[in-house]
């Protein structure tokens, strides 16, 4: 694993090193955070701003929070992904499974239901499954001594 990274704020133009496991805590804390709101859909709003002495009406994309927390777990994975050990691999195979089949009822689901009844049941059940995967992913961190806990196999 590389020891430090270098990170350009584009705000402040400057440099920051920080290390690995830094990049894995800050992770962590984006999908904590993208986990503690209402989950809801994305949606478009319209807000007004003025502008050079003018009211403008500019819509915004609020974005679904279900999928901002999927791409947070998926994004931790993606960082771990050449730690994870037997013990994850097994585990998440069977989470893999779960999505296929939620994956394989999209078809015959959409049929069913309408479009925002589909996003709901869809974006829900497979939020559900990336929480079980990021509870391995935090095992798996905690197995490896990443997470400044004791170890306890009984745990995890």
């Amino acid at each position: 694993m590389p020891k430090d990274i270098e990170f350009v704020d584009e705000n402040e133009r400057t440099i920051q090193k920080i290390d690995y496991s830094q990049v894995l805590m800050n992770q962590i804390d984006k999908v904590r955070l993208s986990g503690s709101v209402e989950f809801r859909g994305g949606y478009w709003e319209n807000r007004d701003k003025m502008i050079g002495g003018s009211l403008v009406t500019e819509k915004v994309y609020i974005p679904d929070t279900r999928q901002v927390y999927i791409g947070a777990v998926e994004q931790l994975y993606d960082l771990l992904i050449s730690s994870l050990d037997k013990k994850f691999e097994t585990e998440n195979k069977l989470i893999e499974e779960k999505i296929k089949g939620l994956d394989d009822q999209r078809e015959e689901k959409k049929k069913k239901l309408d479009e925002n009844e589909f996003n709901v049941w869809y974006y829900s059940e497979l939020r559900k499954l990336k929480r079980e995967q990021y509870k391995q992913l935090i095992f798996l961190m905690a197995r490896m001594g990443m997470l400044g806990i004791k170890k306890s196999k009984e745990i995890y």
